[in-house]
């Protein structure tokens, strides 16, 4: 496998100076408080430093009415060895060994009946007193949408849309050698993986970008020619992200259509240099442009790249943000949504879930409320392109929407593919007279491309469901591990090790103690990798030799990109191997 690096020496992080208020804030993170969640006030100058900060503050519950959606919708499967692979294998982990991959325990979730796309369960289990986040909350509640293994033979594939992919390179001097020819290198073998009605269109940039392919169908495109030019990139000069990324939104309209799975790529190791240099000022270039049916999505490479900013730039569109160690990163990335477009199972997913006004909702996992109306609506005009999708590709006619309705928790759910596996996850405070009648009802509403028609199960929220009362658990732990990581990241961006540290250590015993009352090899696991990467928290600032240090391997990169992937498979969403699908 190839690696950037070139030599260095790492420098020492400075020592975390937060005040009172940055370490109450960091509290409440530990305690997995969602950005929505509105936290009581407190007057920070009544607290005097020796006075012990509040280890369980409490949210204020969430409200039984309202449209929600995934935090991050963009989770993955690394198809690489795992973490958990070179464990049983007895291999020594080091920083440029780890990886993630999905070992996410869907097996007990029953799945659908021959000839459907999608099995619907759901589990209600009390939680163990141990994990409690909330003195208040008593009772998980799961609901978990699972489809089909595998597509009948006479699915259609091909009325999968047509893909318009645009790939924006940064050719400045710092690409230049292996990181400039494994791009080419896999853009070469995707080109051979479309399809006659796909569209490809390239933009290479410097100081100055160049149209170097224009948007061309591959039907109209002789390979060799391609494969010439692409390989004819030179490195050389700046970087100007802005220009070259309004150059790949120009070109991607020239065929892109809500008909089109319109994709851009950015591919780059550094800092803006020239033109637009503050990356606030970027996204708000390219927000103002970039339409909603149009994807952006970034790859780093290397320690010049910005990882947080290029993140923050694939989340304007939900795109999907990738640390490129190797090859294998950059071929895996771009493949997937060929493969995935082909087998989609479910799509127009909605959840409508009524839970009785006198139990407390406190915790949704991996979801935000969505209250601001430009994002509702943007929301609204994705299921809007869902319907046009089942109907056009399928020849079914969804049903009305419940995200539109006013009652209940709305969640829109994104396009299922065959192998995947989406749950949610409900932290409630159920009063005790109340334990052992319905919590309320939930619908689920899909069109099933395998049945060809739309499906709406409604069913009683009763005890304990069809789920067992410990996977309930287990997949709970899951997603809390999931917003655990995410939190540690931000520690980590902010250079405040201490806390990190804290967050995983309060995290593993609790962990743990899990494992041990549910004999779960799969919690066990968990623990067993966050433990490794607060390991690596000793590393960061240490002097190493030079020869040693590379920045594509330095230890706070590798916490960022690993952590970020575990996060991420963590997050509820199992994603399969579309590879061998």
């Amino acid at each position: 496998m190839v690696s950037y690096e070139q030599p260095m020496v790492l420098i020492k992080l400075p020592e975390d100076n937060a005040n009172v208020e940055r370490a109450f804030n960091s509290i409440n993170k530990v305690q997995g408080e969602s950005e929505n969640s509105q936290s009581q006030s407190i007057e920070f100058n009544n607290i005097a430093r020796t006075q012990p900060l509040p280890l369980n503050p409490k949210n204020q519950p969430l409200p039984h009415d309202g449209l929600f959606i995934r935090r991050n919708n963009q989770f993955g499967t690394r198809l690489n060895v795992g973490i958990k692979d070179l464990i049983e294998q007895g291999e020594l982990i080091d920083q440029r060994d780890i990886r993630f991959d999905d070992f996410i325990n869907s097996e007990q979730v029953p799945s659908p009946e021959a000839g459907h796309s999608l099995a619907v369960s759901y589990g209600i289990a009390p939680i163990p007193l141990s994990q409690k986040r909330d003195e208040r909350a008593t009772h998980y509640l799961e609901i978990a949408l699972k489809t089909s293994d595998t597509a009948p033979s006479e699915h259609p594939n091909n009325k999968a849309p047509s893909a318009n992919y645009i790939f924006v390179i940064d050719t400045s001097s710092s690409m230049s050698g292996e990181k400039l020819n494994d791009v080419k290198a896999s853009i070469q073998e995707l080109f051979q993986r479309m399809k006659d009605d796909d569209v490809i269109g390239v933009i290479a940039f410097d100081t100055q970008p160049k149209t170097l392919f224009r948007a061309t169908r591959i039907s109209k495109i002789n390979f060799d020619n391609f494969s010439q030019i692409i390989s004819g990139m030179t490195a050389g000069g700046g970087t100007d992200i802005n220009i070259a990324l309004s150059f790949g939104i120009d070109e991607i309209n020239r065929y892109g259509n809500n008909n089109t799975l319109n994709h851009i790529y950015l591919f780059s190791d550094g800092e803006p240099t020239s033109g637009e240099t503050n990356w606030i000022k970027i996204r708000q270039n390219i927000d103002s442009k970039i339409r909603g049916n149009i994807r952006l999505s970034t790859f780093a490479f290397g320690s010049d790249a910005n990882i947080k900013e290029l993140d923050a730039l694939a989340g304007l569109t939900g795109g999907k943000s990738t640390f490129v160690r190797d090859i294998d990163d950059i071929k895996n990335s771009l493949q997937e949504e060929l493969h995935r477009r082909e087998h989609l199972a479910a799509i127009n997913v909605q959840i409508k879930v009524d839970i009785e006004q006198d139990i407390e909702i406190l915790y949704l996992y991996g979801h935000d409320l969505i209250t601001e109306p430009a994002k509702r609506a943007a929301v609204i005009e994705d299921a809007q392109e869902a319907k046009k999708k089942a109907q056009q590709e399928f020849g079914v006619t969804s049903e009305a929407d419940l995200i539109t309705e006013k009652e209940g928790i709305k969640i829109f759910v994104p396009d299922l593919a065959v192998g995947e596996t989406y749950w949610v996850v409900f932290e409630l405070g159920i009063p005790e007279e109340k334990s052992q009648i319905p919590v309320g009802n939930a619908t689920v509403q899909y069109v099933d491309t395998f049945a060809r028609k739309s499906q709406k199960p409604e069913f009683k929220l009763t005890f304990p469901g069809n789920l067992p009362s410990d996977l309930v658990i287990e997949h709970s732990l899951a997603l809390w591990t999931s917003e655990v990581a995410f939190y540690v990241l931000d520690d980590l961006y902010d250079k405040d090790i201490k806390t990190a540290q804290k967050r995983i250590e309060k995290h593993v015993s609790l962990l743990r103690a899990a494992s041990s009352n549910l004999e779960s090899d799969y919690v066990a696991d968990d623990a067993v990798t966050l433990s490794k990467f607060a390991s690596l928290f000793e590393n960061l600032g240490q002097v190493q030799l030079v020869s040693d240090v590379t920045p594509s391997h330095q230890p706070q990169y590798i916490l960022y990109c690993g952590l970020s992937d575990f996060g991420r498979v963590r997050g509820g969403f199992r994603r399969a191997d579309y590879f061998s699908v």
